[in-house]
This record gives structure tokens, C-alpha cells and sequence, in this order.
């Protein structure tokens, strides 16, 4: 298939003298190679950050729901404290949306904090994302001790949650890792 030179095109239909053409291929060149960088950063961003993002969002909410079905399991008295309307807001409440969009976020800030600094882990996939993950995982500490200290609900529920992030953190660290480092 013959490739058409736009600038050539232009240049017929317009009948420009050659020196006003001129003027027109170089801002016409301009304006195709900024169409051609938002392209190729539309790509890129989807590529390397949105596409992982969201598929780490994904994994988070999964190994999230599924380490609460154990803990639920082994301390049902969780289930109790999640049902204290003082503390927490019911799912019927619009808001709550909020708890699954979270993840998704959370998954293509990573990604951003990854591209960032990839550079500065080297090893496999999989050891590089457990890194990554174990990285973010630590950062997220301090959240869970506010969140005891400030809130009231049991040392129980706050460990609930820093070994459900643990294990979400170390899934986005893998995926986010892996769908990069192909």
C-alpha cells in the first residue's frame, strides 16, 4: 500500500509558490510530530501505566476480598465490628463506591511511582515486584497506625488490614512489575 506525503497533497491542492510552501511543510511537520508524540504518549501511558494500573486494581480487589473471606472465617467477631454504623457507612450508601474504586487508583499510582523508579530495583520480575510491592507496603505502615490510633476499632481489624495490603501490595508490585517488563 502507497503511503500518501500529506505536504505533497497540501501543496497541489493549494498551488503555493515553493517558498510559502515552505512555511506550511515546516508547521505542518510540527503539527505531525506533536500529533505524533500524544500518540505516542497516549500509547505509552496505556502501555506502561494505565493498562497495568488497572489490571493491578483488579488483583488488589480480588486478594483483597479473599483474605477477608479467611479472616472473616477464622474471627468471625470482624464481621460484627464491620456492622458498627458509628464507625463504618453501610454498602446501600452511595459513597461506598469509593471502597472498589480505590484500588484502581491506587493500582495506576504505582504504576506512575514505578516507571519513576524501575531504574533502581534489578533482579527478575518476580523478585523486583515483591520488592516493589514489599516497598509500597511499608510506606502504607503508618496509615494502619493512625488508623488504630485515631479510630475506634480493635487491634484485631488493623492487623486484618495491614496483612490484607501486604499480600494486595505484593499483587500490584507483581503485576505492575511483570506487564512492564515485557
Amino acid at each position: 500500500m502507497r503511503r500518501v506525503n500529506p505536504i505533497k497533497v497540501i501543496e497541489k491542492v493549494l498551488s503555493f509558490p515553493k517558498s510559502s510552501c515552505k512555511i506550511i511543510r515546516k508547521l505542518f511537520n510540527l503539527i505531525l510530530s506533536k500529533y505524533y508524540r500524544k500518540i505516542f504518549m497516549e500509547v505509552f501511558y496505556m502501555k506502561k501505566v494505565i493498562g497495568p494500573g488497572i489490571v493491578a486494581g483488579v488483583g488488589m480487589v480480588v486478594v483483597g476480598w479473599l483474605v477477608s473471606l479467611v479472616f472473616g472465617k477464622i474471627f468471625p467477631s470482624l464481621a460484627i465490628e464491620y456492622q458498627n454504623i458509628a464507625i463504618f457507612r453501610p454498602w446501600s450508601d452511595p459513597l461506598m463506591y469509593l471502597y472498589i474504586l480505590a484500588p484502581f487508583v491506587l493500582g495506576i499510582a504505582l504504576a506512575i511511582v514505578w516507571d519513576k523508579v524501575k531504574t533502581h530495583l534489578s533482579g527478575s520480575a518476580f523478585k523486583t515486584g515483591i520488592s516493589f510491592g514489599l516497598f509500597y507496603w511499608l510506606v502504607s505502615l503508618s496509615g494502619m497506625i493512625i488508623s488504630y490510633g485515631s479510630f475506634k476499632i480493635s487491634l484485631l481489624m488493623t492487623i486484618s488490614w495491614t496483612v490484607t495490603g501486604l499480600f494486595q501490595a505484593l499483587v500490584a508490585g507483581l503485576i505492575i512489575v511483570s506487564m512492564n517488563s515485557k
